[in-house]
């Protein structure tokens, strides 16, 4: 009688567990990634503490900042910032939109904002479409404060 041998059963038993296991890390580094990703680290270190100072300053202030920016056509982009104090009111003041292109410098815009009705609006020219930051500085009661929020425009 023939007996067959389990070696080959062994193989595939160990090729099973390394793919499952590839499978599962690759879903959990899929669903656990936030997103945030930073190029040339060295550079943009000293800036930091900048960026969090900056992020507390607006804390103290108490103000709150809702952006939200739509492609409206191939060409141009609706973007609205509501600006709130620390009651809850809408701050008025200058604002201006700077879309800023991640990927490629000679791009960017800047745009005045309008404000009307508790909300500052504007229309920008969109010269590409993907990854664009946006970034809101406001000059109200004596103080400067920025923010910045990336979008991705189909």
């Amino acid at each position: 009688m023939y007996k067959r041998s389990i070696i080959p059963y062994y193989f595939f038993m160990f090729f099973g567990v390394i793919i499952a296991m590839n499978a599962t890390m690759a879903y959990l580094a899929i669903t656990t990634w936030t997103g945030l990703e930073t190029k040339n680290t060295y550079i943009k270190s000293p800036k930091f503490n900048t960026i969090l100072q900056e992020r507390q300053r607006i804390i103290d202030l108490g103000w709150s900042f809702s952006i939200n920016a739509k492609a409206i056509s191939d060409t141009k982009v609706k973007i609205k910032a509501l600006i709130l104090d620390e009651n809850n009111t809408p701050i008025e003041g200058f604002v201006r939109a700077s879309l800023l292109r991640p990927t490629h410098h000679g791009s960017d815009k800047t745009i005045t904002l309008a404000y009307k009705d508790g909300l500052y609006m504007g229309i920008s020219p969109l010269p590409l479409k993907g990854q664009w930051d946006i970034n809101i500085t406001v000059q109200a009661y004596g103080e400067t404060v920025s923010t910045r929020k990336r979008f991705f425009f189909k």
